[in-house]
This record gives C-alpha cells, structure tokens and sequence, in this order.
C-alpha cells in the first residue's frame, strides 16, 4: 500500500521497541498498559469509524484516481470487516473490558501523568506520520492529505485532548461502578 514506507518502517519500530520496551518494563510498576494505550487506542476508534461512517473519503484511500482533477475518486479502498474490526476496534474494547474487570481506579498521581504520556504519544505518533508523508507524497490518512500544517497540528492537538477526556471519564465511571 505503502511502497517506501516498509523500507523506513521496520528499522523504525526496532529502534522505537529498544528504546521504549525498557522505559516500558520500568514504568510498568507505576502506570498500567491501560493507561499508556487506552487514550490513543480512543482516538483511533472514535475518528476512524465516525470518518468510516460519515465521510468515508477522508479516511478511506481512493482505488483509483479520476482521470479529472476536480472530481472524485472512482472508489474507496475498504478492508475486509473483521479486519476492520481487528484493527479499529477491538484493540479499544479489549483495553476498556481490562480496565473495567481487572484494573483498580487510576490514583490522581496517575492522572497527573496521563497529559505527559498523551503528549509523547501524539508528539511521536505526528512526527512519524510528517515523515513518512514528506517520503510517500501523501499521507495515509487523506483527511491530513486536505489540511495545512496548522490544520493537521490542530487535529493531533484536538485528538489528544479527546484522549485525555476519555481516559478521565474511563476512570470516573470505573470508581462509579465499583
């Protein structure tokens, strides 16, 4: 889908996997899996269906482009529904049924720290995607395809912020059902 983007990828997620699976390991005592994936697993689920579902151009990539500029592709590229389901889905409700059945109440010293994992999270996750756009021509996501820089920085700004208010009212309701 992505021809160069294999070929920058790998080295990438090896060198990321040796540089965060120890800080990962070390912070594991103090901040749980939920924690440092639940907020972006959130942000996943949420823009990518609610785009699926409603503006499917701006999150699905054209088969093929028209042979004219101003109108728009012929199709979209969708995968398969249990891959879809896989991918966009069940990482959220598996990370949520752990959190409500085996994790106890984020304590607020947890909380405070939650802003600093969201921020190098997006910070990382945005820089990765800036590059590998500069290297393919075009984005993997087309709604970032049709914004400026201001407008993408927006976006992940936005997206984090709806992270952090998903992970609050996550553990909010978590003491509330308890």
């Amino acid at each position: 889908m992505f021809p160069s983007t294999r070929r920058y990828l790998h080295p990438l997620k090896r060198a990321l996997t040796m540089v965060f699976l120890p800080v990962s390991l070390r912070l594991t005592r103090r901040t749980s899996t939920t924690m440092r994936h639940s907020q972006m697993d959130f942000v996943v689920t949420s823009v990518y269906w609610s785009l699926r579902m409603f503006a499917p151009s701006l999150i699905l990539l054209p088969t093929e482009a028209s042979s004219t500029p101003s109108l728009p592709p012929r199709g979209l590229m969708r995968l398969p529904l249990p891959i879809d389901l896989a991918m966009h889905l069940a990482p959220f409700v598996s990370l949520l049924i752990d959190f409500a059945l085996f994790e106890p109440k984020f304590s607020s010293r947890q909380m405070a720290i939650a802003p600093i994992v969201m921020i190098t999270y997006a910070t990382v996750y945005a820089g990765a995607l800036e590059r590998f756009a500069a290297l393919n021509d075009f984005f993997p996501y087309p709604f970032l395809d049709v914004s400026s820089l201001p407008i993408r920085i927006a976006i992940y700004a936005g997206a984090s912020c709806v992270g952090l208010g998903c992970l609050a009212f996550l553990n909010r309701m978590h003491s509330a059902s308890r």
